[in-house]
């Protein structure tokens, strides 16, 4: 079939899915990104990483006040609202959290948070806290006493639980613990691309897979990289990696987090100064990474050729049409996949 025309299925294809993004942040309106993205809900780090309750109830505010303000927005507090803002051309605005910092080592704030809409929490970013390891961290502990109290309680109040960022062993025993599906919002296949800790192993793919749950691919470069120097990660690399989920559990459990800003400009410069600046190898910027392509803090050089932004999602689309996929399958990648786990833990 002619490019031309697959594309223009692509374009429609992608135009009539409800396409989730289950890792964003950095929303601060309806705009040029979200526009041409086409996403239908994005999940907002809204607490930042190592906020506290007070400043992760603050930030939930600022969505409240957004929304209120921009007819294109809505907060997604149900699956239905997923399915009602693509109705009304808007772009859902899901709560969500990469670390339970919030909760700090009190449990009762995990039904606080729910209350306030938060509806997906990863257990850890990338240090330890009171849960587990986190995927920085030298050793592999595993899930505590409280982490397990806390998948619980996550699973009782509708809070999807994230396993990106996790220790490997603290995520595997997540998966396990949890009696409601697990997901991985951002992370990528550890057999394609070893050379970051913040990829995952066939063993927790086949334990989220078997939970239910869901991996989201991530365009992020580093975690589409396969240690060669000479060649830089490209879109087709991040495909390459649906593929190889896709063969190894199945069409039902692979969809995209992008780890992306929702609005032009809006990632705030102390923030990214903070994260760069650790004392120590951090595995979502591998020095092997930034050696290679001499990348510097803030540099397009960690985002894929091919995909510059959340704004790209639709090349993604193009790709899976190109390489054969089917519609119905696309659908599920899109967001589908994900909207059957939300549906299941989500309250109604």
């Amino acid at each position: 079939m002619d490019s031309e025309i697959k594309n223009s299925m692509a374009q429609e294809l992608h135009s009539e899915s409800i396409v989730i993004d289950t890792c964003g942040f950095f929303c601060k309106g309806y705009g040029d990104y979200l526009e041409r993205s086409g996403i239908t809900a994005i999940a907002l780090t809204t607490p930042r990483p190592h906020d506290n309750f007070e400043n992760a109830v603050q930030r939930i505010e600022e969505y409240y006040q957004l929304t209120a303000r921009d007819s294109k927005l809505c907060l997604v507090e149900a699956a239905e609202d997923i399915r009602q803002a693509k109705k009304k051309d808007q772009v859902g605005l899901i709560i969500a959290a990469q670390n339970s910092s919030a909760v700090g080592n009190r449990i009762v704030r995990v039904e606080t948070l729910a209350r306030l809409g938060m509806r997906i929490m990863q257990l850890t970013y990338n240090e330890r806290n009171y849960v587990g390891d986190g995927c920085n961290e030298l050793t592999d502990a595993g899930l505590s006493h409280f982490g397990r109290a806390l998948v619980h309680e996550m699973n009782r109040c509708g809070i999807v639980v994230d396993v990106s960022h996790v220790g490997a062993r603290t995520a595997l025993e997540a998966a396990r613990e949890s009696s409601k599906p697990v997901i991985a919002s951002h992370s990528n296949p550890f057999s394609l691309f070893p050379t970051t800790k913040r990829n995952i192993k066939d063993e927790l793919v086949d334990a989220i897979a078997e939970s239910g749950g869901v991996i989201g691919i991530s365009p992020y470069g580093p975690l589409n990289w396969n240690g060669d120097p000479t060649h830089f990660p490209t879109l087709e690399d991040m495909v390459n990696g649906i593929d190889y989920l896709v063969e190894r559990v199945g069409i039902e459990h692979v969809g995209i987090g992008t780890d992306g800003v929702a609005t032009e400009g809006a990632y705030p410069e102390d923030l990214r100064e903070s994260e760069h600046g650790k004392p120590y190898e951090d595995h979502s910027h591998p020095t092997a990474y930034k050696e290679a392509f001499d990348v510097q803090p803030g540099s397009h050089k960690y985002k894929i050729d091919g995909y510059k932004g959340i704004f790209d999602r639709p090349k993604v689309t193009e790709l899976l049409v190109q390489r054969g996929y089917g519609s119905e399958e696309i659908k599920k990648i899109l967001g589908e996949n994900f909207l059957r786990v939300f549906e299941e833990v989500w309250p109604n």
